[in-house]
């Protein structure tokens, strides 16, 4: 988002620290961070929220820049929370949720951004990636087509047109035209020459495929997707060591890496010695999670906390049904608001009772497998959102790596 943006939407005197501050932001240490402001005991008046929203938009704009994605998550949440007018905290926390790859989040703050900014190149194309990271990729094609329109010199946005594209499977030359667009306009654009190496990949010119993903790595070295991508075009051409140690170094960076590719088409949900659609000599997937989660509309923010424990009952559900554990009887609820922290504690339990079969099922490694409990539950006050958020970091990777062969049946509406 354009640092104009920013000041423009801050109340004048947070807008001369931000923009004073944020100009600086990409090179202060993290440990030189303004710190988040804390909460007022008292309710304040309404124009002392919005400032105090302000404060901690800034401080959320801060840690986004130095990529510290969970403190800018919780810091735009409780920007929200002050003033829940404020577009851009939505804008700032989609972004945060595309790093946390928490996909289905984004795209419900990026539709809530959308909702007053409609025609914003930025916000749709932040829309798009949403949509691509949850496999949606015709309704990224959507987004990131009127984003080109609006900003048609936008290498990024084209960029990510040719990958939303590539990843429908379908006309893959029109994807391929869109990336030649992005790399006339920028030839050392890492994420277009990645882009475009995906779409080789599908278009099975692996060695073009290698060629451009070897760029994009040059310009850019932080990227698994590439080195993953590299890694299979080298597969398929039948250079086993080149590429199994491109993969094995993609997961290293990101462990859900092999996810992607899934959701890409590339690969099938599993890698056996009978699926041709996996190269010969490719790594075995281990743990590694796979799934999917369908787009959600957004909510009101004051029920997000009641829908997002649903979500987290039907993970807990969907775990039960896979190591074929009974379902244990649930009251019909006719209040969806009542008693948030009771729910999670008794989805929590719920957890921990399926935990040891679960690690045992997919081998997971023991500091994953101890029982969790809490430390809100014990606190004297109980923010219902931070602690969703902290039963879903919680639950996630374990519930994902038991989806990983069971994709249908991890779908959560």
């Amino acid at each position: 988002m354009a640092l104009a943006r920013i000041c423009r939407f801050l109340a004048a005197g947070a807008a001369f620290l931000a923009c004073g501050i944020v100009a600086q932001a990409r090179i202060l240490p993290v440990s030189r961070t303004p710190e988040a402001p804390r909460t007022r005991q008292q309710a304040a008046p309404e124009s002392d929220a919005r400032a105090l929203s302000d404060l901690y938009l800034l401080t959320c704009f801060t840690a986004l820049m130095q990529g510290g994605a969970n403190a800018a998550e919780k810091a735009c949440s409780q920007a929200i929370v002050l003033d829940t007018g404020k577009t851009d905290a939505f804008e700032l926390r989609g972004y945060a949720y595309l790093l946390q790859h928490r996909f289905e989040r984004a795209a419900a703050d990026f539709q809530v951004v959308l909702r007053s900014r409609p025609r914003d190149a930025d916000d749709l194309a932040g829309y798009g990636r949403a949509l691509s990271g949850m496999g949606e990729f015709d309704a990224a094609v959507t987004q990131f087509t009127a984003a080109v329109a609006a900003a048609p010199l936008d290498v990024p946005i084209r960029s990510g047109l040719c990958w939303a594209r590539g990843g429908t499977g379908k006309n893959l030359a029109r994807a391929l035209a869109d990336c030649d667009a992005a790399i006339h306009l920028d030839p050392r654009s890492a994420t277009a020459l990645n882009s475009r190496g995906m779409v080789e990949l599908r278009m099975t010119r692996f060695a073009a495929a290698i060629s451009d993903y070897t760029a994009a790595l040059a310009a850019d070295p932080q990227q698994p997707s590439a080195h993953f991508g590299r890694g299979l075009a080298h597969l398929w051409l039948g250079q086993l060591a080149a590429g199994s140690g491109d993969i094995v170094a993609a997961r290293k960076s990101d462990p859900e890496i092999d996810s992607m590719f899934v959701t890409l088409g590339v690969l099938p949900q599993q890698c056996g010695a009978a699926e041709p659609r996996c190269p010969a000599g490719f790594p075995p997937l281990g743990t590694a999670p796979s799934y999917q989660l369908v787009l959600m509309k957004y909510p009101e923010e004051n029920d997000l906390a009641a829908i997002e424990t649903g979500r987290l009952e039907i993970m807990v559900d969907q775990m039960a049904l896979l190591l074929k554990q009974p379902i244990p009887h649930r009251d019909d609820r006719a209040d969806l608001h009542a008693d948030i922290t009771g729910r999670l504690s008794l989805t929590i339990a719920r957890f921990n009772g399926l935990l040891p079969l679960a690690c045992r099922v997919r081998q997971l490694p023991s500091r994953t497998c101890a029982a969790w409990h809490p430390a809100w539950q014990n606190a004297p006050a109980i923010n219902p959102m931070e602690a969703v958020n902290d039963t879903y970091l919680h639950i996630r990777p374990i519930w994902a790596a038991l989806c990983i062969n069971n994709r249908k049946a991890c779908r959560i509406e």
